[in-house]
């Protein structure tokens, strides 16, 4: 698949899916699992674009998963921002919202319909740093340093000595080549992730910027913005030099190379893979909150801990606004992507949820009403 290919299936896909209410999710011990309506029901979904590889794929299991009855789920990837200007609308334009960045109490009290939103976590991926040079072929490690240093304009050129402090890099040596940093020019919760990492894990210079982080920083003061994950992909594809953030399966589908980032104990340099998402969650788990707005986890402890990880999460109103078999349809596919979806999250670069935050998230199911009374009683 092209990468414009990859573009248009990220930022808009729909998919009609059919379903019978028979076993098509894992059961947890002691649950029921909750079954799709035997009407015919739409669910939309808008938001950030880390969450969209991984939603668009599910949706096609899913329909393996439950072959009859007319289920139609959507998702529209145009940022965090627009999902959760969607969320708060009155009426809201959207039946759930994707990001990697929960919503903070200033966007919970924003909500004008009245309703409770839940946060339910999905998945674990990371926020890559996919580079094109021409000059080498191996990998390239990047300390916290490195990377403060290129987006605040002070390294400008690959073969800038501090990229070979240590040894490394050594074919940088005569890659005079300049630094183009790419960054998103929507509002995206992959900045949010990457402003976090750049306040907390570089330099003074970032660590002094007091507004950050947000999901729509303004204060670049280098380089060159594009719409989504995908915009950025393709704009540092096209430069030879080009540095931008993203989520790993646009890395991949781009053919990127993916930096490997030093570790927060600063111990090692470590590749944007599944199994250093797990360690860096798995660090963290004590830092869960009950409401499961789960922050970035950023410079995790750990030798083998990604340092630039996220939550996943769907935005989901604890209030059903249209019915009782609509709640249905929203239920039984966030239930099965928790349970059976859940193995197919390293085929795109992500990972399965530590199984305590699994359960927690099957959890906030329950709270879903219609009219005052839970959709799913297990």
């Amino acid at each position: 698949m092209s990468l414009a290919s990859f573009a248009r299936r990220a930022s808009g896909a729909t998919l009609a899916l059919v379903m019978v209410a028979t076993v098509g999710s894992t059961a947890i011990a002691g649950e029921t699992v909750p079954q799709p309506p035997s009407s015919s029901q739409t669910v939309k979904g808008v938001g950030g674009d880390f969450p969209a590889p991984l939603f668009n794929y599910w949706f096609g299991k899913y329909h393996a998963a439950f072959p009859s009855a007319h289920v139609t789920l959507t998702y529209t990837a145009n940022g965090a921002g627009a999902g959760f200007k969607a969320m708060q609308a009155n009426p809201p334009t959207t039946d759930y919202a994707g990001t990697p960045a929960p919503m903070t109490d200033a966007d919970l009290a924003a909500v004008t319909n009245g309703r409770d939103i839940l946060h339910i976590p999905g998945m674990l991926g990371a926020d890559a740093l996919a580079i094109h040079l021409n000059c080498t072929t191996a990998a390239i490690t990047l300390t916290g340093a490195n990377v403060g240093d290129i987006y605040a304009g002070v390294i400008t050129k690959w073969n800038d000595s501090r990229l070979r402090s240590g040894g490394r890099n050594p074919d940088l040596k005569n890659c005079n080549v300049k630094v183009l940093p790419v960054r998103r020019s929507d509002s995206s919760g992959q900045t949010y992730v990457f402003t976090m990492y750049l306040k907390q894990e570089t330099t003074s210079y970032w660590a002094n910027k007091a507004s950050l982080p947000t999901k729509q920083y303004s204060g670049w003061p280098v380089g060159v913005g594009a719409p989504g994950s995908s915009g950025v992909a393709l704009k540092v594809k096209q430069t030879n030099g080009g540095i931008g953030y993203m989520e790993v399966a646009y890395a991949t589908q781009a053919k990127l190379k993916k930096a490997k980032v030093q570790n927060g104990d600063h111990t090692k340099f470590i590749a944007p893979t599944s199994a250093a998402v797990t360690a860096a969650a798995n660090a963290a788990l004590g830092d869960v909150p009950s409401d499961l707005r789960i922050q970035p986890v950023i410079g995790a402890p750990g030798s083998n801990s990604y340092p630039l990880t996220a939550y996943g999460f769907w935005l989901v109103f604890k209030q059903e606004p249209t019915s009782a078999d609509h709640g249905k349809a929203e239920i039984s596919y966030i239930y099965w992507a928790l349970t059976s979806g859940q193995t197919y999250a390293a085929n795109l670069g992500f990972a399965k949820l530590p199984a305590s935050v699994k359960t927690a998230a099957i959890n906030q199911l329950k709270l879903i009403t219609y009219n005052g009374t839970p959709i799913w009683t297990p």
